[in-house]
């Protein structure tokens, strides 16, 4: 049984050679501090069993919310990723749009040269993203399909066309339209997806155009086109 060395009285001290009451002394210490330990061990393991059954508990909740809401995962959900090809030796790239157990939509941008020109038009107003272009733009590509206005306009194009999505065109002129917006067409009771997709390549965040006005935001492209 291990116990310390506190039944070693004076008496019982004072004829034990020096070594071994440095070794009692030490025992004694680490005793002690053993014992502390032990109390702060089983005090977290109670937490830590505690904490165990709650995030079991958050875990299963998370599991019937995610089946109860499968069907906006089926409808919604979607990642993007970048690949390339080659057709009689020239390599093409594709935007493959990967929804919730779907088969991928390829979606054509053409040839490296091409699209990084058709990019750099498109964000010709926004110097800092076309920088971003010009260093690397498939990475551009990449992280904007999934992160950033890419990822957005595919997600209006989701929104208007849930159940017939997979059948629509959609390649690079639709992700990145360069028309200008005409002048002479009416200004919509509503803020479109195409004027989403100017004002943000303008620089306006969603936060914004939640609270512009239609006709705002139509007077703000027209200027910037005629620019």
């Amino acid at each position: 049984m291990k116990t310390n060395f506190n039944y070693v009285t004076p008496n019982i001290m004072s004829g034990i050679d020096k070594l071994d009451k440095e070794r009692i002394q030490r025992f004694n210490d680490l005793y002690a501090k053993s014992k502390k330990k032990e109390k702060t061990f089983y005090r977290y393991k109670e937490k830590l069993k505690i904490e165990k059954n709650e995030l079991d508990d958050i875990n299963q909740e998370l599991k019937l919310l995610d089946q109860d809401l499968i069907h906006i995962k089926n409808t919604y959900y979607f990642k993007c990723s970048l690949v390339s090809y080659k057709t009689r030796g020239i390599e093409y790239f594709n935007l493959s749009i990967l929804r919730y157990k779907q088969p991928p939509k390829n979606c054509s941008l053409g040839r490296a040269a091409i699209m990084k020109e058709h990019l750099l038009k498109f964000y010709k107003t926004n110097k800092k993203l076309t920088s971003r272009i010009q260093k690397d733009w498939m990475k551009f590509v990449k992280v904007d399909s999934n992160f950033g206005d890419t990822f957005h306009r595919i997600s209006d194009l989701i929104l208007e066309n849930p159940l017939n999505f997979k059948n629509i065109t959609i390649n690079r002129h639709v992700l990145f339209p360069l028309e200008p917006f005409k002048s002479k067409v009416s200004i919509p009771l509503m803020m479109t997806n195409k004027m989403r997709i100017n004002l943000r390549m303008m620089g306006y965040t969603d936060e914004e155009l939640k609270h512009m006005r239609p006709e705002e935001g139509w007077e703000i492209i027209k200027k910037d086109n005629l620019e």
